[in-house]
């Protein structure tokens, strides 16, 4: 009967000793059954990034549009940096002095408005406040403008002749086909043909 006894006590022992560090938080433990404890679950979050295609058109103009429709087209884009109307720049590049006679002048014009122009010049030379000649020259070598666009050519006026030495300036002014001013271009010259018969 101690026998009996004293493995009952055994393993009760062993028992309580098995289920002694386990816990959960329904059942506190030890109890016979230490499968009543259920498992526990953890979860993690995990954010996956996806990564998303953007496509961008670059305009005409240099700016980012998300489709091409969207685009200013190419003339569009020229003429929103032109000014409104009839408008124009002229740069005298080059005045030419032969035998004491103003040779053909070439000069460059372009068109900064938003219309087309047909250029026309009007050609003073002096000197000093002495008004040497004064004339439209009867031919030239420019066509239609463009918004836009610039041309570069030649014309020359008949009979300015240069009776002496020294500094002159030519005054062109720019007009329309309508002898309206557009803009006006002024360069000084030198005139050195009278001293080689002194």
């Amino acid at each position: 009967m101690r026998k009996i006894i004293l493995g009952i006590i055994i393993i009760s022992i062993l028992v309580l000793s098995g289920c002694s560090s386990k816990t959960c938080p329904e059942i506190e433990c030890p109890e016979l059954d230490c499968s009543a404890c259920p498992p526990k679950i953890e979860y993690q979050e995990k954010i996956v990034e996806k990564e998303m295609e953007v496509i961008k058109y670059q305009c005409y103009d240099g700016t980012f549009k998300s489709s091409s429709s969207k685009c200013a087209s190419p003339e569009e884009v020229k003429l929103s940096r032109l000014e409104e109307g009839k408008h124009a720049t002229i740069n005298i590049d080059r005045v030419q002095v032969q035998l004491a006679n103003l040779y053909p002048t070439r000069v460059t014009v372009e068109n900064t408005g938003r219309i087309a122009i047909n250029p026309k010049f009007d050609v003073v030379v002096k000197k000093g406040t002495t008004t040497v000649c004064s004339a439209s020259p009867l031919f030239d070598e420019f066509r239609r403008i463009e918004p836009g666009e610039k041309q570069t050519g030649e014309f020359q006026i008949m009979g300015c002749i240069f009776n002496s030495d020294g500094q002159y300036t030519i005054t062109i002014d720019l007009l329309d086909s309508d002898y309206n001013k557009l803009d006006t271009d002024t360069e000084t010259f030198n005139v050195d043909y009278w001293g080689m018969f002194s």
